[in-house]
């Protein structure tokens, strides 16, 4: 695997690449790697012969220090992980390589709002970050496909609102969301938990089934939210949100049983904190 920290070097793998008339495809990626991020590089190498990888921890993506200084960072790790799951390149730049000319927000597109709800609302400026970085990393990958995890619902649904806005030919291809066997969706934040809270933990995954059993039964979404988040609560956990949206809009569902919605791509996304950690899931119910 060759590994290149700046975009000069990137280009002359890519170069090479293209000289074969061989095609790549891009995973980005915080680092602080697990399976679910190895998910994606082993999807696609299913469907492409190149297959390149960023860690970078994007400074402009969030709203607090602490949380940043705190974001794990282990690049010898990660580079060693990516090595052995088959990925051909690893781009790990510096803050400067990406922000040569420091981190001024870049024009954003036209998100429909898009990045105000849900998570955008709980951290303002988050989505502008992470639309910010990712066009510089399109910008130096030029990959034909970028892929990415159902479990970032928002942030997918974003990217794919900013690539057609800004013409990025890049198709995003979005993998299902890869759990640990007690249900618990794989995150860099789950490191955090006690072993006690990632037991306690699993209770989200389990909650979200049951949700969506009871709407396919005829259950009402308000209905069905009160629920889950009581549930949550009693469990240990602090409920932020847990809600039946349109998965596109990410605009609430009508409060009707599933038989009457019109809704293509329904989802339940929720967000719960334990022992201090901010958990985010969500359930695709198509």
């Amino acid at each position: 695997m060759q590994i290149a920290n700046s975009r000069e070097e990137l280009a002359q793998i890519t170069q090479q690449w293209s000289d074969e008339k061989l095609e790549w495809a891009f995973v980005p990626t915080m680092g602080a790697l697990h399976q679910g991020h190895l998910t994606l590089v082993k999807e696609a190498l299913k469907h492409y012969p190149r297959v390149i990888v960023s860690v970078f921890v994007n400074p402009t993506q969030f709203d607090r220090a602490d949380d940043l200084d705190k974001y794990p960072r282990r690049p010898k790790e990660d580079a060693e992980m990516l090595r052995k799951a088959g990925a051909h390149a690893l781009f790990l730049p510096s803050v400067e390589v990406m922000y040569p000319n420091g981190t001024n927000e870049d024009r954003m597109p036209d998100l429909a709002g898009l990045d105000t709800k849900y998570e955008g609302a709980a951290r303002p400026g988050h989505f502008d970050g992470v639309v910010q970085i990712v066009r510089r990393l399109v910008q130096a990958v030029d990959p034909k496909a970028m892929f990415m995890g159902q479990k970032d619902a928002q942030q997918v649904a974003i990217l794919k609102r900013a690539a057609l806005q800004e013409f990025w030919s890049v198709e995003i291809q979005v993998v299902p969301t890869v759990r640990e066997a007690s249900g618990l969706a794989m995150s860099s934040r789950n490191g955090q938990l006690s072993p006690q809270g990632v037991d306690i933990a699993a209770t989200i995954s389990m909650v979200l089934a049951k949700a969506e059993k009871e709407w396919k039964a005829g259950g009402r979404p308000r209905t069905i939210e009160e629920k889950g988040k009581k549930t949550l609560l009693s469990a240990g956990f602090k409920p932020e949100y847990f809600d039946f949206i349109d998965s596109v809009t990410f605009e609430p569902l009508p409060d009707v049983p599933e038989s009457e919605q019109h809704v293509e791509k329904p989802l339940i996304v929720t967000v719960a904190w334990l022992e201090g950690v901010r958990l985010i899931d969500n359930w695709p119910l198509y």
